[in-house]
C-alpha cells in the first residue's frame, strides 16, 4: 500500500465516515463502527505522520463544530472541545519552556515517536518570533515547491501531462535553493516525480483549467452534502463525509495520492453521489415506465461493456499489480548482505523475465531493473561488464518509451562509461562510438535538467576517461557555479587539476581544502581514490613532505567513508610514520590488528621499526 504516509491517508479516509456511521446507526452496528474508529486511529498514530495528525484534528474539529444536530448535549461537547483546544495551545507553550519534560515524553515507548514527529514542527514555530509558511511545511518541501512554481506558469493551460511532473521539476531544478538537498535526504532522492502537494501536482500535470474542474467536482459534492445536512435523515453521514473531504485535502496539501487512496476517494465520491441522488426528487424520465426497451440491445451493450471492463481490469490493474508484486519480492536486502553473487544473479533473472511481460508500466519496470543492476555492480565488480551491457540495452528501449525523462539519459551515460572502463575487447572504433554515445546522453540529460549536480559530475568523469580535460574543467566549473555548497563539485575540480599534472598541485590543494570544508557524499569516494593515486605517485617520486601531508588528510576522509578497510588504516599508519607522528602511527597499527588479525606479523614488524 506504500509507506507510512500512504497508510495515514488510507486510514484518514475511513475514520470519519466510520464515526459518522456509528453515530447514525442502531446500537449493534454502532459498536462495530466505533471499534473500527479506535483501530483506525491507532493505525494512524503508528505511522507517526505529522500531516496525518494535522488532517485528523482539522477534520474532527469541523465535524464537531458543524455537527448537524443541535441540542444541549452537543453544545456542551462543543464548549468542552473548544476549552481543550485552548488548553492544548497553552500546554504547547508550556512544553516549549520545559525541554526536560519534552525529552521525557519522547522516551515514552508507545507515544514518544508520535509526539516527537509533531513536536518537530510545533517546537520551532512556538519558539520563533516570526511564524512563516516555510517553517510550517518544512524547509525541504517548501524549496521543492519553489522549483515547481515557475513550471505552473510555463504551461498553464494543458500542463506537462499526467505522470510528467518530473519533466517540470528537472527543467527548473536549482541546487542553490536553500533546503532543496534537505528534502532529497528526507525522501532518499533529489529527483521528484510528485509535487507533494495535490494542488500543485494537478495544476502542473493537467493545467490550471484541469485543476479548476477537479476542485469544482469536490466543491459541488461538498455543497450538495451541505443541503443533505439540512433536509435529509442522513445528516450525520453527510457531515462525516464533508469532514473527510476536508481532512483529505489537508493531508494532500503535503503529500500525494497512491492507488489505495485513489480507490477510497473514488468510493467516497460515489457514495456521496448516491446520497445526493437519494435525497433529490425523481425526474420525469425516471418516473416514466412506459418507454419501450429493446432487450436485445440491452444485452449487446451489457456484453460490450463487460468485455471492455474485464480487459481494462486485467491490462490496467491486475497485470501491473502482479508485476509490481514480483518487483517488490526481489530481495534487495539479501543482495547487500550475501557473500556471493548468486542472489544478485537470481534478482537479475527475475527482473529480466518481467521485461518480457509488457504492460503500461514498462518504463517503470526497466528503471527498477536498472536499480537492481546498479546495486549488483556496486557489490560484485566481477559482474560490471555483463550487467552494464544489459543496462545500456534496457535504457535504449526506455528512451523510446519516455524520451523526456532525465534519469534514463543520465543512467545511459553512466553505464556506457562502465562499459568503456571494463570491456577490454572494444576496438578503438567501438570505444569511440561508446564515447560519442555517452556524450550525446549527457547533452540530452543536461538539456532536460540544466543545473543537476550529478550530471556535471558524470560529465567530468566521462571527459577524464577520454582525457578531454577542457570539457572536464568546464563542467567542473559549471558544477561549482550552480551548486557552490556542494563538496562534490570541488572534488571534481581537484580531480581535473590533478589530471593536468604536478604543476597544478598547489591549486589542486586549495580545491581539496574547500571540498573537505564543504563535506562529502558517496561521490567523494571516486574522487578521493583518483586524487590519492596521483598524490601517492608524486610522493613516491619526490619524497616531498608536503605530498604526504595532503595524503594524510585524504586518507582520513577516505576512512570516514569506510572505517572497516584495514588497508586504508595501514597506509595512514605508514604516512604518520613518515611524517614523524609515531603515536598516531601506533594507533592506526592497532586498528589494523583489530580489523585484520592475520596481519599481526606485518604489524609487529612495522611497530618495531618505529623509534621508541
Amino acid at each position: 500500500m506504500g509507506g507510512s504516509t500512504s497508510l495515514a491517508m488510507y486510514t484518514l479516509l475511513l475514520i470519519l465516515p466510520a464515526l459518522a456511521f456509528g453515530l447514525e446507526k442502531i446500537r449493534i452496528k454502532s459498536i462495530f463502527y466505533f471499534f473500527s474508529v479506535v483501530m483506525l486511529v491507532m493505525a494512524l498514530f503508528t505511522t507517526a505522520t505529522r500531516s496525518g495528525f494535522i488532517a485528523l484534528v482539522i477534520g474532527i474539529l469541523f465535524f464537531i463544530f458543524l455537527y448537524p444536530k443541535k441540542d444541549k448535549k452537543i453544545i456542551y461537547i462543543k464548549i468542552g472541545v473548544a476549552v481543550l483546544v485552548i488548553l492544548g495551545i497553552f500546554g504547547a507553550f508550556y512544553l516549549k519552556a520545559q525541554p526536560g519534560l519534552v525529552e521525557k515524553i519522547i522516551k515514552i515507548p508507545t507515544f514518544g515517536t508520535t509526539f516527537e514527529r509533531i513536536w518537530e514542527i510545533a517546537g520551532p514555530i512556538l519558539g520563533s518570533k516570526e511564524i512563516t509558511f516555510e517553517k510550517i511545511v518544512s524547509k525541504g518541501r517548501y524549496s521543492g515547491w519553489q522549483v515547481l512554481w515557475p513550471a505552473l506558469g510555463n504551461r498553464p493551460v494543458l500542463g506537462y501531462g499526467p505522470e510528467n511532473l518530473s519533466i517540470a521539476f528537472d527543467k527548473y531544478y536549482d541546487p542553490s535553493i536553500p533546503g532543496i538537498t534537505d528534502e532529497a535526504k528526507s525522501f532518499g532522492t533529489g529527483w521528484w516525480d510528485r509535487a507533494h502537494n495535490i494542488f500543485l501536482d494537478t495544476g502542473i500535470t493537467i493545467g490550471i483549467p484541469g485543476l479548476i474542474i477537479y476542485l469544482l467536482l469536490f466543491g459541488i459534492v461538498f455543497y450538495k452534502l451541505q443541503k443533505i445536512k439540512k433536509e435529509s435523515t442522513y445528516k450525520i453521514t453527510a457531515a462525516g463525509i464533508q469532514a473527510t473531504l476536508i481532512s483529505y485535502f489537508t493531508i494532500n496539501f503535503f503529500n500525494f495520492d497512491v492507488f489505495s487512496t485513489y480507490l477510497l476517494s473514488f468510493l467516497l465520491i460515489s457514495y456521496s453521489l448516491f446520497l445526493i441522488k437519494k435525497n433529490s426528487s425523481p425526474t420525469e424520465s425516471e418516473t416514466n415506465n412506459n418507454i419501450p426497451n429493446s432487450t436485445l440491445a440491452k444485452y449487446i451493450v451489457f456484453f460490450v461493456l463487460i468485455s471492455i471492463t474485464i480487459w481494462f481490469i486485467w491490462f490496467a490493474n491486475i497485470n501491473p499489480l502482479l508485476i509490481n508484486k514480483t518487483i517488490n519480492n526481489v530481495d534487495l536486502y539479501s543482495l547487500e548482505t550475501s557473500t556471493t553473487s548468486d542472489n544478485c544473479k537470481k534478482a537479475v533473472y527475475v527482473m529480466d523475465s518481467l521485461t518480457q511481460k509488457h504492460s503500461f508500466i514498462d518504463d517503470y519496470v526497466k528503471l527498477k531493473y536498472i536499480d537492481t543492476i546498479s546495486l549488483c555492480v556496486g557489490i560484485y565488480p566481477e559482474l560490471k561488464l555483463e550487467l552494464s551491457q544489459k543496462a545500456v540495452s534496457l535504457l535504449e528501449e526506455a528512451k523510446e518509451l519516455r524520451p523526456y525523462y532525465t534519469r534514463i539519459w543520465f543512467y545511459s551515460a553512466i553505464f556506457s562509461n562502465k562499459m568503456i572502463e571494463s570491456d577490454q575487447s572494444l576496438t578503438e572504433e567501438q570505444k569511440q562510438k561508446m564515447i560519442d554515445k555517452s556524450y550525446e546522453d549527457l547533452k540530452m540529460a543536461e538539456e532536460l535538467n540544466p543545473r543537476r549536480t550529478e550530471i556535471f559530475l558524470t560529465w567530468v568523469k566521462t571527459s577524464l576517461l577520454i582525457k578531454d580535460y577542457e570539457i572536464a574543467e568546464k563542467k567542473a566549473d559549471q558544477c561549482i557555479e550552480f551548486n557552490p555548497e556542494s563538496g562534490d563539485c570541488y572534488w571534481a575540480k581537484a580531480l581535473v587539476l590533478i589530471s593536468l599534472g604536478e604543476s597544478k598541485s598547489k591549486e589542486t590543494l586549495e580545491y581539496i581544502k574547500i571540498a573537505l570544508k564543504k563535506g562529502q557524499s558517496t561521490e567523494a569516494n571516486y574522487s578521493l581514490s583518483q586524487l590519492i593515486k596521483a598524490y601517492e605517485s608524486w610522493a613516491e617520486k619526490t619524497q616531498d613532505k608536503k605530498y604526504y601531508e595532503i595524503l594524510e588528510e585524504l586518507y582520513i576522509e577516505k576512512i570516514k567513508l569506510d572505517e572497516t578497510n584495514f588497508q586504508n588504516h595501514a597506509t595512514l599508519a605508514f604516512i604518520y610514520a613518515f611524517l614523524g607522528k609515531y603515536d598516531k602511527a601506533r594507533e592506526e597499527a592497532a586498528i589494523v590488528l583489530e580489523l585484520s588479525p592475520e596481519s599481526r606479523e606485518n604489524v609487529e614488524a612495522f611497530l618495531e621499526s618505529l623509534p621508541q
